[in-house]
């Protein structure tokens, strides 16, 4: 891209194209010496930089964008010349519609380990596939193609990027979009396609003052989420709004936080959010309908509500945490059923499930002697003392070589149903249920079991001592 600059500088200087031609020249010359037909322009009806057919060998990053900025004189593209920060001052666009594949690099190892790019607009990543514009009338008929937007990378651990969202000179604070394009009047077309992936990386809010938030984060008809290690703070309002999985969806989000945001998972699913943390946000779950959402070994800290269930279904909309440290919310959480929502299904026919919340945990038995020692292959059956649990009873656990069941993420690994949260007409703030259980672990030399026993805490252990016949 320097050499691109260099060229198109030397033939404007000539008075050979204008500053916007002067476009034309950068890709042509990436296709002649590298093979590329990469491009950078900038489209002043969108007052963005558009960023096309960056292959994922050789991605755009911001380097290369300031590259063409000085090419075209726009002043758009700054440096901070202490941190090495880049600022851009207009709205961001990465990859098309038209069969080309496009890669965004924040965060590059080859240059700077931690980078950071803010952005005085808001950044689309485009879909593959536009309705009405795709050679294919639906997306399913024709091939995937990738728009991507990385921080950091996977085999980069040292590699810290973030994407800063600052205010415009009009005070307004943009939106991170996924799965759609800007258009001139300001409308946004979405479609099928484009990708976020974010190992060790940060996206904010540049200012942390009031009123200063990002305005929204939109996932809606992306094909790729990745959130790693991360960090998603200082949204105004939804956090991760349109998110699925499903076919042709990469979807994982494991040891990340979510912070200082409106609302965190919006419904939907399958989900499954993995050893993440959050804390001072408006609502971590909102149920629009349809849920299917796991957390698995997250935290909640500080947050106003951590669930607000509210749609009944054909099926019971569920949320199940497992492991889960959970502190109480500020204002409590929501079980409120809609009832229009009600009276819809109700006026169908239909026979309206309630959403719940499942609070499950794992928990390890320790079987011993009478003197104490562990009891190797000892087997271990769990039994409710209260009906509604629906646990497979008929399992069986069987002790290691220290007397313990498999801890949580090994095979075999025992997890009791503790709490479930139902929504009910009735009652408004739900009807919750909790149960004990009985723990019975034997072998040819005896038999023990502990009775009343209450999965109460992430990380639970329970000893039973196995006696001999007679004693």
């Amino acid at each position: 891209m320097k050499y691109a600059c260099l060229l198109g500088n030397i033939f404007a200087s000539l008075g050979f194209w204008s500053a916007a031609q002067a476009i034309g020249v950068a890709a042509l010359w990436l296709s002649s010496v590298a093979g590329l037909h990469a491009a950078i322009e900038y489209v002043p009806a969108l007052d963005a930089y558009v960023v096309t057919e960056f292959p994922a060998g050789w991605p755009c990053t911001p380097e290369r964008l300031a590259d063409m900025d000085r090419l075209l004189g726009l002043g758009k593209m700054s440096r901070e010349a202490e941190t090495g920060d880049w600022t851009l001052d207009c709205h961001l666009v990465i990859g098309a519609n038209d069969g080309t594949e496009t890669y965004f690099q924040i965060g590059a190892p080859d240059h700077r380990t931690n980078e950071t790019l803010i952005l005085r607009g808001s950044l689309y990543v485009t879909p593959y596939h536009v309705a009405g514009e795709s050679p294919y009338q639906h997306w399913w008929y024709g091939p995937a193609h990738v728009n991507r937007l990385s921080l950091g990378g996977a085999e980069y651990p040292e590699v810290h990027a973030a994407l800063l969202f600052a205010a415009s000179e009009r005070g307004e604070v943009g939106s991170l979009v996924i799965g759609a394009r800007r258009e001139a009047d300001g409308r946004v077309t979405r479609g099928r396609g484009g990708q976020f992936m974010a190992w060790n990386g940060l996206v904010s809010a540049a200012d942390a003052a009031p009123g200063r938030e990002i305005a929204g984060v939109s996932l809606a008809g992306a094909d790729g989420f990745v959130f790693l290690n991360s960090t998603l703070a200082r949204v105004k309002g939804m956090m991760t709004y349109g998110l699925n999985a499903g076919w042709r969806i990469n979807v994982r989000i494991e040891d990340s936080v979510f912070a200082h945001g409106g609302q965190v998972i919006i419904g939907g699913g399958p989900l499954i959010f993995r050893n993440c943390r959050f804390h001072d946000n408006d609502t971590v779950v909102l149920d629009y309908g349809g849920m299917d959402v796991t957390l698995d070994g997250c935290i909640f800290e500080n947050n106003r509500c951590n669930w607000a269930l509210r749609f009944p279904g054909k099926t019971p909309g569920t949320l199940a945490l497992i492991d889960c440290d959970i502190g109480a919310p500020r204002a409590g959480n929501q079980m409120e059923v809609s009832a229009s929502h009600l009276a819809a299904m109700r006026d169908k026919g239909e026979s309206p499930q309630m959403p719940q919340a499942l609070i499950k945990r794992h928990v390890v038995a320790r079987a011993m002697d009478a003197e104490g020692r562990p009891v190797l292959k000892a087997m271990v059956a769990v039994r409710a003392e209260q009906p509604g649990c629906d646990m497979d009873e008929g399992m069986r656990f069987v002790t290691g070589a220290d007397g313990r069941t498999p801890a949580r993420g090994e095979r075999g690994a025992i997890l009791l149903m503790a709490e479930k949260q139902v929504v009910a007409e009735e009652h408004p703030s739900g009807v919750i249920s909790t149960w004990t259980y009985t723990i019975i672990a034997e072998n040819d030399a005896g038999r023990g079991m502990v009775a009343g026993f209450a999965p109460a805490r992430k990380g639970g252990e329970v000893s039973v001592v196995i006696n001999q016949p007679g004693n």
